[in-house]
Parts: C-alpha cells; structure tokens; sequence
C-alpha cells in the first residue's frame, strides 16, 4: 500500500492549499474550531489548522486526530477520518492492515460506512489494473474498527458500478460480510447496483442484516 499515492476524494481543491471553516476533533476529544487545509494526499500524515483564517498555522499529527469536517463551497460538508487501509491478500480472503493511518472521506454512512480515497498508481488495490490508472478506492468502515477494509475501485465516474466490475464487487462484498451477514452478496443485483451505485449496498445490509 506504500507504493499507493492515495489522494483525497474529489479533492482537486486540496491542491489549491485553501483553508476551510471546519473542526478537527483529537483522539481525545478535544475539538479544534477555525479553518481546516484539506491534505494533499490521504497518506500525508498532518493536518493544518488556522484560529483564524489568516491567522498562524498549526499542523497536528494523523496519529493524534480522530476526524475532521470542512465546509466547501455551496455549504457542502466534508468529513474526513484518520484510520488504517486492509487490502486483500492475494489469492487469500484475509486483509492486511496497514500499520500507518491514511485519511479517507466518508462518502455513505450508515451501520457500516463507505469510505473513500482517491489513488493514482500502477498496479494497486483488488480490481485495479496493472497499468498506470487514476481513480477512486472504496472501503467498508465498521465504527468499532481502526482501520477499513478495500472492496471496491472505480476509474470513471465515482459512485457507479460498471456491468463488468460487478462480479469482483460482488465477491469482494461476500468476503468482507462473510461473518455477519453472508447473504448479502446474493441480495446484490446488476442491474440495482448499476442504477442506485454503491449506496445500495449499505441499504441492502441495513434492512436485512444489521438490526
């Protein structure tokens, strides 16, 4: 996972090194409220933080933060969780989990969260190819762990799942909720997931799993 510059989800604006009013909430709970600078990558391992917009810059370790939450432009809220990837081992159905937290986006909360980073590499997570790809890497985050679990890539247009990835998707779901729901893998439907994306699976495990 080393060799994985994992960028922020749909952070272009990371780029612009703009700082946002937000909080960052500390392993401690302590809540820091000011203006929060998106980082450049989800494997940098500081966040900045500003009192004041333009007022002196603090930079506070990923290992200290449990989250922060901006507010971009239109009012749209963002949050942001430090926590540790797993990749699938190959040829296994057992995670690795890195030793180093990544900060990842929430994208669908629920019993079990979706969370997401964005990834530019060669050869990389499950069903990413070997060539030189860009795009988005989906996890399950259950709230009780420290760390996520990768089942998902997508390098064209985030939430969707194209017809052909369907299969890898559907097994990847199998592994991860093997234990306590191993029925949802089969409640999954092509054509459901192509129309509704990735959320569904949430829903899905909600209404019949996770009471």
């Amino acid at each position: 996972m080393k060799k994985l510059l994992l960028l922020f989800l749909f952070c272009p604006l990371a780029a612009l090194a703009e700082f946002y009013p937000g909080t960052i909430t500390m392993n401690d709970g302590t809540v820091k409220t000011g203006f929060v600078e998106i980082p450049g990558t989800a494997d940098k391992n500081k966040v900045a933080f500003r009192a004041d917009k333009k007022g002196s810059t603090e930079k506070f370790s990923i290992e200290d933060v449990k989250m922060f939450t901006v507010t971009l432009k239109k009012n749209e809220e963002a949050t942001y969780y430090a926590l540790k990837l797993a990749n699938i081992k190959t040829f296994k159905k057992e995670y690795k989990v890195d030793k180093d937290k990544s900060w990842v986006r929430m994208i669908v909360p629920g019993k079990v969260n979706i969370v997401a980073a964005y990834f530019y590499s060669g050869a990389v997570m499950g069903a990413v190819a070997s060539t030189a790809s860009s795009g988005y890497g989906y996890f399950f985050w259950r709230p009780e762990n420290d760390y996520c679990t990768y089942f998902h890539s997508d390098v064209s247009s985030g939430l969707s799942v194209t017809i052909g990835a369907f299969k890898t998707l559907k097994k990847f779901v199998e592994i991860n909720f093997e234990q306590d729901c191993p029925q949802l893998a089969e409640l999954l439907v092509k054509d459901d997931i192509k129309k509704n994306g990735l959320k569904r699976i949430v829903e899905l495990y909600e209404k019949n799993c996770g009471k």
